[in-house]
Protein backbone atom coordinates (compact mmCIF):
# COMPACT_ATOMS: atom_id res chain seq x y z
CA UNK A 1 0.00 0.00 0.00
CA UNK A 2 2.68 2.66 0.64
CA UNK A 3 4.52 1.81 -2.21
CA UNK A 4 1.32 2.50 -4.27
CA UNK A 5 0.96 5.93 -2.46
CA UNK A 6 4.62 6.67 -3.18
CA UNK A 7 3.92 6.14 -6.93
CA UNK A 8 0.43 8.03 -6.84
CA UNK A 9 2.70 11.25 -5.37
CA UNK A 10 5.94 10.24 -7.89
CA UNK A 11 3.05 10.46 -11.10
CA UNK A 12 1.47 13.55 -9.62
CA UNK A 13 4.59 15.34 -9.23
CA UNK A 14 5.76 14.34 -12.55
CA UNK A 15 2.44 15.90 -14.03
CA UNK A 16 3.15 18.98 -11.83
CA UNK A 17 6.09 19.89 -13.45
CA UNK A 18 4.87 18.88 -16.47
CA UNK A 19 2.37 21.14 -17.16
CA UNK A 20 4.64 24.25 -15.91
CA UNK A 21 7.24 23.35 -18.64
CA UNK A 22 5.16 23.09 -21.34
CA UNK A 23 5.24 26.83 -22.45
CA UNK A 24 8.94 26.04 -22.38
CA UNK A 25 8.86 23.46 -24.89
CA UNK A 26 7.32 25.91 -27.72
CA UNK A 27 4.39 22.93 -27.96
CA UNK A 28 1.58 25.02 -26.63
CA UNK A 29 2.15 28.00 -29.26
CA UNK A 30 3.47 25.65 -32.18
CA UNK A 31 3.20 27.74 -35.67
CA UNK A 32 1.87 24.76 -38.09
CA UNK A 33 1.26 24.29 -41.58
CA UNK A 34 -2.27 24.19 -43.28
CA UNK A 35 -2.61 22.19 -46.59
CA UNK A 36 -5.32 23.89 -48.95
CA UNK A 37 -6.56 21.45 -51.97
CA UNK A 38 -7.08 22.52 -55.43
CA UNK A 39 -9.10 20.11 -57.23
CA UNK A 40 -11.21 19.17 -59.73
CA UNK A 41 -14.96 17.24 -59.63
CA UNK A 42 -17.88 16.01 -61.81
CA UNK A 43 -21.49 16.61 -60.26
CA UNK A 44 -24.11 15.84 -62.60
CA UNK A 45 -22.34 15.86 -65.52
CA UNK A 46 -20.80 19.43 -64.49
CA UNK A 47 -16.61 19.21 -63.88
CA UNK A 48 -15.68 22.11 -61.47
CA UNK A 49 -12.69 23.08 -59.72
CA UNK A 50 -12.76 23.81 -55.87
CA UNK A 51 -10.63 24.94 -52.91
CA UNK A 52 -10.80 22.88 -50.06
CA UNK A 53 -11.20 24.40 -47.58
CA UNK A 54 -11.78 27.61 -49.55
CA UNK A 55 -11.46 29.42 -45.92
CA UNK A 56 -8.36 28.60 -43.61
CA UNK A 57 -8.21 30.18 -40.04
CA UNK A 58 -4.09 29.92 -38.73
CA UNK A 59 -2.86 31.27 -36.12
CA UNK A 60 0.52 33.39 -36.69
CA UNK A 61 3.64 32.55 -38.00
CA UNK A 62 1.53 29.33 -39.65
CA UNK A 63 2.12 28.81 -43.17
CA UNK A 64 -0.19 27.53 -45.78
CA UNK A 65 0.87 25.82 -48.59
CA UNK A 66 -1.43 25.00 -51.82
CA UNK A 67 -1.49 22.23 -53.24
CA UNK A 68 -2.88 21.84 -56.82
CA UNK A 69 -4.54 18.26 -58.38
CA UNK A 70 -5.86 19.72 -61.67
CA UNK A 71 -4.22 17.77 -64.57
CA UNK A 72 -5.20 19.84 -67.86
CA UNK A 73 -5.90 23.47 -66.85
CA UNK A 74 -3.78 25.70 -65.62
CA UNK A 75 -4.35 27.61 -62.45
CA UNK A 76 -2.44 30.26 -60.35
CA UNK A 77 -2.94 32.02 -56.56
CA UNK A 78 -4.06 35.87 -56.98
CA UNK A 79 -4.12 38.26 -53.84
CA UNK A 80 -4.83 40.68 -55.84
CA UNK A 81 -7.38 42.65 -53.43
CA UNK A 82 -4.97 42.86 -50.35
CA UNK A 83 -1.46 42.26 -51.91
CA UNK A 84 0.46 45.20 -50.37
CA UNK A 85 -1.04 44.00 -47.21
CA UNK A 86 -0.35 40.49 -47.65
CA UNK A 87 3.15 41.23 -48.82
CA UNK A 88 3.85 42.90 -45.42
CA UNK A 89 2.14 40.40 -43.34
CA UNK A 90 3.71 37.44 -44.66
CA UNK A 91 7.39 36.17 -45.66
CA UNK A 92 8.82 33.12 -46.72
CA UNK A 93 6.87 33.20 -50.20
CA UNK A 94 7.49 29.53 -52.08
CA UNK A 95 6.04 30.56 -55.91
CA UNK A 96 4.78 34.03 -55.33
CA UNK A 97 6.19 36.85 -57.03
CA UNK A 98 4.44 40.51 -56.60
CA UNK A 99 4.24 42.02 -59.76
CA UNK A 100 1.57 44.67 -61.21
CA UNK A 101 0.40 45.00 -57.75
CA UNK A 102 -0.42 41.77 -57.17
CA UNK A 103 0.98 38.52 -55.27
CA UNK A 104 0.59 36.00 -57.42
CA UNK A 105 1.58 32.45 -58.31
CA UNK A 106 3.05 31.02 -61.97
CA UNK A 107 0.52 28.56 -63.31
CA UNK A 108 0.71 25.31 -61.09
CA UNK A 109 1.19 21.84 -62.64
CA UNK A 110 -0.39 18.35 -61.02
CA UNK A 111 1.18 18.09 -57.51
CA UNK A 112 2.77 21.21 -57.38
CA UNK A 113 3.10 23.44 -54.36
CA UNK A 114 2.98 26.51 -53.33
CA UNK A 115 3.23 28.43 -49.77
CA UNK A 116 3.31 31.48 -47.54
CA UNK A 117 4.16 32.10 -43.78
CA UNK A 118 1.80 34.79 -42.14
CA UNK A 119 3.55 36.78 -39.75
CA UNK A 120 0.77 39.17 -38.80
CA UNK A 121 -3.33 38.90 -38.13
CA UNK A 122 -5.33 39.53 -40.27
CA UNK A 123 -7.56 38.63 -43.36
CA UNK A 124 -6.24 37.99 -46.72
CA UNK A 125 -8.69 36.79 -49.69
CA UNK A 126 -7.15 35.69 -52.81
CA UNK A 127 -9.01 34.35 -56.17
CA UNK A 128 -8.00 31.15 -57.76
CA UNK A 129 -7.53 31.69 -61.41
CA UNK A 130 -7.33 30.07 -64.92
CA UNK A 131 -6.49 30.77 -68.25
CA UNK A 132 -8.85 31.87 -70.11
CA UNK A 133 -8.64 31.50 -73.99
CA UNK A 134 -9.35 34.45 -76.36
CA UNK A 135 -12.79 34.14 -78.37
CA UNK A 136 -11.88 35.55 -81.51
CA UNK A 137 -7.97 35.02 -83.29
CA UNK A 138 -5.54 37.78 -82.24
CA UNK A 139 -7.19 38.57 -78.73
CA UNK A 140 -4.93 37.73 -75.67
CA UNK A 141 -5.41 35.52 -73.56
CA UNK A 142 -5.99 35.93 -69.72
CA UNK A 143 -6.58 35.38 -66.50
CA UNK A 144 -10.20 34.67 -64.98
CA UNK A 145 -11.00 34.12 -61.22
CA UNK A 146 -13.46 31.11 -60.72
CA UNK A 147 -12.96 30.86 -57.08
CA UNK A 148 -12.00 32.48 -54.21
CA UNK A 149 -10.74 31.55 -50.92
CA UNK A 150 -9.35 33.96 -47.32
CA UNK A 151 -7.03 33.11 -45.03
CA UNK A 152 -7.74 33.99 -41.66
CA UNK A 153 -4.80 34.78 -39.37
CA UNK A 154 -5.29 34.76 -35.65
Amino acid sequence: MKGNKRYLVAILILAVIGTFMLPYTGISDAAQCFIVRIAKETVGGESRIYLYPNEVKVPKGSCVIWVSWIEKENVSINFHENSKSCIIASESPSGFIEAEGCFLTDFLAYGQTVSLRFKEPGTFGYGLEILEKAKKPGNSERRKIIREGKVIVE
